[in-house]
């Protein structure tokens, strides 16, 4: 027998089962908070209409000539992009939070990476609306696609890649 003892020989230890359940319980805590401002009309309408209209000012730097009514862009006529819930960018958002604060590091660099997170999720959203925007008008054909398969995949992946980014940089300032 080796000199190692049955505790070195577990896989996972209890730090690590401790993020885990952390993780868990942080999900679980973000998924009922957005449940709850889902389940509110006025909220959710507001959310929705605020994209709206950010979405639509910057759909119209490009020079389009959109309004925006209650939480749809329209375009005089030619296609309107209605936004709902799973257009705000929140579930994105939420689970980047949570792999935020679940993530082994002090309050100041969980607190850099939400505000880094939530910023550049909220951006990425924009770029995906605009861009949806445009594929409606000169490409309808395209537009389910984009919107169903190509976007909310993509959206995935780019906060999962923020989270790690933001990891990494947090993991590197923690060697020094």
């Amino acid at each position: 027998m080796t000199g190692r003892s049955k505790k070195s020989k577990r896989i996972i230890g209890r730090a690590q089962v401790l993020r885990i359940a952390v993780f868990i319980f942080l999900l679980a805590g973000v998924a009922a908070g957005i449940s709850v401002l889902t389940s509110h009309d006025a909220a959710m309408s507001s959310v929705q209409g605020g994209i709206a209209v950010v979405t639509s000012h910057l759909i119209n730097l490009f020079g389009a000539h959109t309004h925006v009514t209650g939480n749809v862009i329209n375009s005089s006529g030619t296609f309107a992009l209605s936004v709902v819930t799973a257009c705000t960018g929140l579930f994105a958002t939420g689970v980047f939070i949570v792999a935020v604060l679940a993530f082994p590091a002090g309050f100041l660099a969980k607190l850099i990476g939400v505000l880094f997170g939530v910023g550049a999720i909220f951006l990425i959203n924009l770029v995906r609306l605009g861009s949806l925007f445009y594929i409606g008008v000169h490409f309808p054909d395209l537009f389910d696609v984009m919107h169903l398969l190509i976007w909310q995949s993509l959206i995935i992946v780019l906060a999962l890649f923020l989270w790690l980014l933001w990891a990494k940089v947090v993991a590197h300032a923690h060697q020094r």
